[in-house]
């Protein structure tokens, strides 16, 4: 509300107004993130919190992870901690869910299991996008004959149905 500059949220006119403890703790949690000064101004951090569709606790750790140079490994913890768990097993099928979710587990450490998820969608991801591109450039990227590339520059006109050469020939 302070970044859209819609005044006091204490006077702003709610329908159901939320209650003044929680607005109270709010703002100190605004203000133990950096994000407001004592006197609950907005700062530089606070207005950068304001732009990301996120908890601002979340959000913190990717500014201040940004800022020393460790972005990659806090948005995996910063995804980890804004999705339900994906290792989630349905209970109709949690010997499947069990075998699926092996090939991420690490026995030293949970992170590196997220971490061994996280890679294996980067690499996933990439891998669409590149077989997407392949297939897009794949009409160009045929051998065509002269006369097939030519006809696929210009096309003959019709002149009607079927054209001048019905014949197919």
């Amino acid at each position: 509300m302070k970044a859209l500059r819609l005044g006091d949220i204490e006077d702003f006119p709610f329908l159901e107004a939320p209650p003044r403890k929680a607005i109270g703790d709010g703002y100190q949690l605004l203000l133990e993130l950096g994000a407001v000064t004592s006197e609950n101004a907005l700062t530089p951090t606070g207005q950068e919190l304001a732009t990301m569709p996120l908890d601002p606790r979340v959000g913190r750790m990717i500014v201040a992870a940004r800022d020393e140079g460790c972005l990659r490994e806090v948005l995996i913890i910063a995804a980890a901690l804004s999705v339900h768990d994906p290792r989630e097993r349905p209970q109709d099928k949690q010997g499947s869910a069990d075998i699926a979710h092996r090939k991420f587990a690490d026995p030293k450490s949970e992170f590196l299991g997220w971490l061994k998820l996280w890679d294996w969608y980067q690499i996933r991801s990439r891998t669409s996008q590149v077989a997407a591109q392949a297939s897009a450039d794949l009409p160009r990227a045929l051998p065509l004959g002269a006369a097939h590339a030519r006809m696929a520059r210009h096309p003959r006109p019709t002149t009607g149905p079927g054209g001048p050469n019905r014949n197919g020939g």
